[in-house]
């Protein structure tokens, strides 16, 4: 009996850093199928390269432009607001990874990239 690996994955979280970002990835059963750290550099080349995906971020000043970036390639890149003090508790790394997960979830509260500011 054969069975089909899947291992693209159908959601992405990034956690934008001001030179490397943390990316996790999940199919759609749910298992983390890439978790990677990308430099800025890479980002747009390797996304160009996968199959179009829903991809989650936290909004802020560089996130909005990546998210128009990523919606050419024809991914469904979303932004979320930025959760108050979320980064201050747990080491570096598992601050990262739940922040990218928790980026990655978020499929109900997003920003619009196109967005004026005016709701």
């Amino acid at each position: 009996m054969s069975q089909k690996l899947d291992t693209s994955p159908a959601v992405v979280g990034i956690d934008i850093g001001k030179n490397s970002f943390h990316i996790v990835g999940q199919n759609q059963r749910g298992a983390i199928v890439l978790r990677q750290k990308w430099s800025r550099g890479q980002v747009e080349a390797r996304f160009a390269n996968l199959p179009p995906c829903r991809i989650g971020m936290e909004a802020c000043v560089g996130a909005h432009h990546l998210s128009r970036k990523l919606q050419m390639l024809g991914h469904d890149a979303r932004l979320m607001p930025g959760q108050n003090g979320s980064g201050l508790v747990g080491t570096a790394i598992q601050r990262h990874i739940g922040t990218t997960m928790h980026a990655g979830r978020a499929g109900t509260r997003t920003l619009d990239s196109q967005s004026t500011g005016r709701r």
